[in-house]
């Protein structure tokens, strides 16, 4: 279908008397910016049905993997297996945060941001899916080859794994162990994403 571009705009109205004129967000999707997104096609829930303490100080890694490190495939940096191993400096626990840097927010506003990010080979999604995580970081927009694609998602909602997507400043992350607090925006029954604000707090 087609998606038309997102702009600010304006809208009047009058409330008690008074004329006033808002800021509107037209053709603003669930997706916009940095976002928040439950495998809820797979299970049945929304953003609004996940407490809000599930969200709150996760326990959470943060794997350092330089996306100009990364191997290029199909013109593209590409998470392998041998990337996870390598930023992995302790165990990580079943039911924990998983944040994947690579620096790659650092090209938000670059024209071909999304053309060029970063993905992860269908190896390396079923090491993070092996994992068991509850929630899982990322700061690339496209986490999928376009070029050839591998379904490497399917697996990955259906073990029903919640996700934050498109952040920035992941980099500048310095420890390992770190704790995670994600703010979605709140829409009632409706939406299976949502935008949404991300921390993260070293101790």
């Amino acid at each position: 279908y087609d998606i038309k571009p997102f702009k600010f705009g304006k809208v009047k109205m009058s409330y008690a008397g008074i004329e006033y004129e808002l800021d509107s967000l037209e053709n603003m999707l669930a997706m916009t910016g940095t976002y928040f997104e439950t495998p809820g096609n797979y299970h049945n829930y929304t953003v609004s049905d996940i407490p809000l303490d599930k969200l709150f100080i996760i326990d959470s890694y943060a794997l350092q993997m330089p996306y100009r490190d990364l191997k290029t495939v199909d013109g593209r940096p590409c998470i392998n297996v041998e990337d996870f191993k390598k930023a992995e400096k302790s165990e990580i626990h079943p039911n924990s945060g998983i944040i994947l840097s690579t620096g790659y927010g650092k090209n938000w506003f670059d024209k071909d941001y999304v053309a060029k990010s970063p993905f992860l080979s269908k190896p390396a999604m079923d090491y993070l899916i092996d994992k068991k995580p509850y929630i899982v970081v990322f700061d690339t927009p496209a986490g999928e080859n376009d070029a050839h694609p591998e379904n490497i998602f399917e697996r990955y909602f259906k073990a029903n794994i919640l996700s934050v997507t498109a952040c920035i400043n992941l980099e500048k992350i310095q420890k390992f162990n770190v704790k995670l607090i994600v703010m979605p925006l709140n829409l009632k029954k409706v939406a299976l994403a949502s935008p949404a604000r991300a921390v993260v707090i070293e101790e």
